[in-house]
């Protein structure tokens, strides 16, 4: 009797394990974008293929960070994800987030901003964890 007490605690157990587990796991990927300068970033945007629009990233102030998932819904097979911006000269610079993903694949991405030079060109470090 006392062994299917001990079962029945230790079944419970796993399932509610197994619930936690599963409904902390996020879906698509989380992007931080960490400004570290003395100056306001603006005019940043994340697009991948297969995207029907752009996503703006609204203005992040000096010292500051912006948080957002992006969980592609869209029907495509592989794809990769960049940050892009247009400098003061015009020119559309660009950055790889994450350099291959398919359809379900998800993951965390760190964007550091360390800098921004004179012609408004940012220097930036990402990390995709």
């Amino acid at each position: 009797m006392k062994t299917k007490k001990y079962l029945l605690i230790v079944l419970i157990i796993l399932l509610i394990g197994s619930c936690l587990f599963f409904m902390n796991r996020h879906s698509g990927f989380n992007i931080t974008i960490k400004n570290n300068t003395s100056e306001t970033i603006s005019g940043l945007n994340i697009t991948y293929e297969g995207t029907m629009k752009d996503i703006k990233i609204p203005n992040i102030d000096k010292y500051e960070e912006y948080k957002l998932n992006i969980d592609p819904k869209e029907d495509f097979s592989e794809s990769s994800m960049s940050i892009y911006y247009t400098d003061k000269r015009n020119y559309i610079q660009k950055n790889v987030l994450i350099g291959y993903f398919e359809k379900g694949y998800r993951g965390d991405v760190e964007v550091n901003i360390n800098s921004q030079d004179e012609n408004g060109l940012i220097i930036m470090q990402i990390q995709e964890r």
